[in-house]
C-alpha cells in the first residue's frame, strides 16, 4: 500500500482498481492474527482514500 501511495498510477481507474485490491486483501486478515489491528488501520485509510476519488 505504501508503494501504491508513493507512486500511484497516472490513470485514476487503475489507481482505484489497485486500491480496491489492497482493500480486498486487508479484509482477509482474521481478527486473531497479529497483524489484524494494523490491517484495520490500513483498511480504514484505504477506504477513505477510495471514497475521496
Amino acid at each position: 500500500m505504501q508503494q501504491l501511495i508513493a507512486s500511484p498510477p497516472s490513470d485514476e481507474n487503475k489507481f482505484k482498481g489497485k486500491l480496491q485490491g489492497v482493500i480486498n486483501l486487508l479484509r482477509t486478515i482474521k481478527p486473531r492474527k497479529t497483524a489484524y489491528t494494523e490491517a484495520q488501520k490500513f483498511l480504514s485509510y484505504a477506504q477513505k482514500q477510495l471514497q475521496s476519488l
